[in-house]
């Protein structure tokens, strides 16, 4: 048990000493009291003191650092067991942050060595310079700093002798913390050494444990970091991955939307080979477009139909037949689907158009009508495409019709339909069936939608079967506005025959012949109808917009039992006569009616010049040249015959194109551009003609088409024009 320092009175220092510093209440030097007994460090509990000021994580990583709780290792190396007394009784009792000493002693180099082994954690040393060698107290210092490492423990240096080790040289050269002569030990001075050291061994034990603390802080850190770096490494691989299925993932969608969008073009393009593009837009892209009802709606309706069509069919195969319908169709869904029309059903070579329905618009009724002059405009095309296959010109009658009507889903829930029904449908059926090829037929309500924009030829009014009260019907010319299509009607003329033709006629009633047959007899004939005189009273004659069968009384025996059928236009001057407008005729009847033309000049023509009227007469002549080599199909005579024409109008238009410019005519223009055209007539006729020549059918089509052209032309121009002309010359000449 080390003793207390106050037990042995000769050692303390004087009380004048001014060496000697009690450490006040905050240098936490504590001496004991008398009545406390300081027990050695063996026979202390650890667990009764405790350093607040080292952590326990630092005695567990380095060796040098004490883990007792209750004392302070002191050691002090001395050969002078004087020496080892004087610390002992000087320290004794010495009590520093609650914790006493634990001396510990050695006489030499190598007990020290062991010593330091033992207690590697010892806290201060108290060692001599001189003892077996003049320097083995600096040679433990090299030890304990070089070969140990130990760089916490303090060391005060003493010495006897101080001419062995100076005091310069040893602090230069060593690492020591204080350096003491022997004589200079007093109680007080090794207090103080002793209280310095121990604060000095304490603070580097603060600075070991931040040091420690914060490299194991950083270790942690650095773990931490090499976590995140191989979580964010996962992460990024996870994000690649992620990355590359989202890509995977993107490209099947890209892969399969494409697929649906082909399957959704599919469908549209199969449903609108059935249905119109807006149908097919209300039944896929609307909740309620299978939705089976309708609702009441102002539509405008437009039906059409080829005139004469059934009776050409029935003579013709049926690849043919559907061939020059799929043509016809093809061409008019084009114009349709321009004016936005929504084709509603195909009825055989019929067509039902809505302008409303599904989706209605302001202009419904302007866009139907500029519609159907557009078909019809467009026919002129059509034919020549139709003709050159050899199959007979085309002629389409339209109806059109403004009203209320119920639109809809109409059908089973396994078979629908999107249609209109209501009295206004069947009336646009009504007005279509009154037209005759060419024509344009209109309803009272659809006149009044678009009063100011149309130009009518003409109105009728008529009772449709079905239909209560009469109704007025409008034949249209054309449209201004925005649209701005006129139909082209030459005044239809006619001509007498050569000799005229007894004919016998029926009435029909729908698809039903009448069993009476009435005779009558042809006498004037036009390209496209002819007048009958008929041997009824004129009370049996049949209704205006009647349908005929004809049959007529042909002397070549080819075409005798080839029937004709025809629309009952007017009534003529004469209370018998019959306006007719033929719409179906054979191919070869029509070349025989035309044949039978009577193209004379006569009087009527004269334009008082006589050149110009000996000119006119040789037209003529050729004409009728022209017309005999057609029907008789000589196409050697019939191209001979064109060439001639149009050599010798071209004479003939340069003497009248000379006469006018001599009398300032101030319609010269005008007149000569009607020359011109006639001429770029016949450049389009041997062009067509050459085409067509290979195909004998297309061929005789052609002649005809070539033959209506230029007698109308003809007809026209000589007793129009030129008549005009003939008056401004007479007013002159008076």
């Amino acid at each position: 048990m080390t003793n207390n320092i106050n037990d042995n009175p000769n050692l303390l220092a004087n009380e004048d000493d001014d060496e000697m510093s009690w450490a006040e209440e905050d240098d936490e030097l504590v001496w004991a009291n008398e009545e406390e007994e300081v027990p050695p460090t063996s026979s202390l509990d650890e667990t009764q003191i405790v350093d607040k000021n080292v952590s326990p994580l630092l005695t567990e990583t380095n060796e040098w650092i004490s883990n007792d709780k209750t004392t302070w290792k002191v050691m002090v190396v001395d050969d002078d067991p004087e020496i080892h007394d004087v610390i002992r009784f000087a320290l004794d009792g010495f009590v520093f942050q609650e914790k006493a000493l634990n001396l510990i002693f050695a006489n030499s180099f190598d007990t020290a060595k062991s010593l330091l082994k033992t207690h590697p954690d010892t806290a201060l040393i108290f060692l001599d310079v001189v003892m077996d060698k003049n320097d083995t107290g600096l040679q433990l210092v090299k030890y304990i700093r070089d070969t140990l490492k130990q760089s916490l423990v303090r060391i005060i240096l003493h010495t006897g002798q101080p001419g062995e080790a100076p005091e310069e040289s040893v602090l230069e050269n060593y690492d020591i913390n204080d350096y003491k002569l022997k004589s200079e030990m007093t109680q007080g001075k090794l207090l103080v050494a002793a209280m310095a050291g121990l604060r000095g061994y304490r603070d580097l034990i603060l600075l070991e444990t931040n040091k420690i603390a914060l490299s194991q802080m950083n270790a942690q850190l650095q773990e931490e970091i090499i976590e995140r770096q191989k979580a964010q490494e996962k992460l990024t691989q996870s994000m690649q991955e992620l990355s590359e299925l989202y890509r995977i993932v993107e490209q099947k969608v890209i892969e399969r939307t494409a697929q649906l969008q082909q399957k959704n073009q599919l469908l549209r393009q199969i449903f609108g080979r059935y249905l119109s593009d807006e149908i097919v837009d209300t039944l896929l892209e609307t909740e309620s477009g299978l939705a089976l009802g309708g609702e009441r709606r102002e539509i405008t309706i437009l039906t059409a139909d080829i005139r004469g069509f059934t009776a050409q069919a029935n003579k013709l195969p049926p690849e043919q037949v559907i061939e020059i319908l799929n043509f016809y169709l093809a061409a008019v869904v084009d114009v349709i689907n321009k004016y936005q029309g929504t084709i509603n059903d195909f009825m055989g070579d019929g067509l039902l158009v809505f302008f409303g329905a599904p989706i209605a618009r302001e202009d419904d009724p302007e866009r139907a009508i500029a519609c159907a002059i557009a078909m019809q405009l467009a026919m002129d095309e059509i034919n020549a495409q139709v003709q050159s296959k050899g199959f007979a010109p085309l002629e389409i009658g339209i109806g059109i019709n403004t009203g209320f009507v119920i639109v809809g889903n109409i059908g089973s829930e396994t078979r629908t339909k999107y249609s209109a029904i209501g009295d206004n449908v069947n009336l646009a059926y009504r007005i279509e069936s009154s037209s005759i090829g060419g024509q344009i037929l209109i309803s009272e309500s659809t006149l009044k939608k678009v009063s100011q924009l149309v130009k009518i030829y003409s109105e009728k009014t008529i009772k449709p079967k079905g239909i209560k009260q009469p109704i007025t019907i409008y034949d249209v010319e054309g449209i201004g506005g925005k649209y701005n299509l006129y139909l082209y009607k030459a005044e239809e003329i006619f001509l007498p025959l050569q000799k005229e033709i007894s004919l016998q006629y029926s009435i029909l009633d729908g698809k039903q012949v009448s069993d009476q047959s009435v005779n009558a007899t042809l006498f004037k004939l036009s390209p496209k109808g002819a007048l009958i005189l008929c041997d009824v009273e004129k009370a049996l004659l049949p209704s205006v917009l009647s349908n005929l069968k004809i049959h007529f009384n042909l002397p070549n025996s080819q075409v005798a039992d080839e029937d004709v059928y025809a629309k009952v236009l007017s009534y003529g001057e004469n209370e018998n006569t019959l306006h007719v407008h033929f719409t179906s005729i054979p191919r070869k009847v029509k070349a025989q009616l035309l044949a039978l033309f009577k193209i004379e000049w006569t009087p009527d023509f004269s334009l008082n010049n006589s050149t110009i009227d000996e000119q006119h007469k040789e037209l003529f002549s050729k004409m009728n040249q022209l017309l005999y080599y057609i029907a008789n199909d000589q196409e050697d005579g019939e191209l001979e015959i064109l060439e001639l024409l149009e050599a010798y109008t071209v004479t003939h238009f340069t003497t009248e194109e000379t006469l006018m410019k001599q009398v300032d005519y101030p319609h010269y223009a005008a007149h000569k551009a009607q020359h011109t055209t006639f001429i770029e007539m016949f450049k389009k006729f041997k062009k067509l003609k050459q085409e067509y020549e290979p195909n004998k059918e297309g061929h005789l089509y052609l002649a005809l088409h070539i033959q209506q052209k230029l007698v109308n032309w003809l007809v026209h121009h000589v007793g129009q024009s030129d008549k005009k002309l003939e008056r401004f010359l007479s007013d002159v000449n008076n």
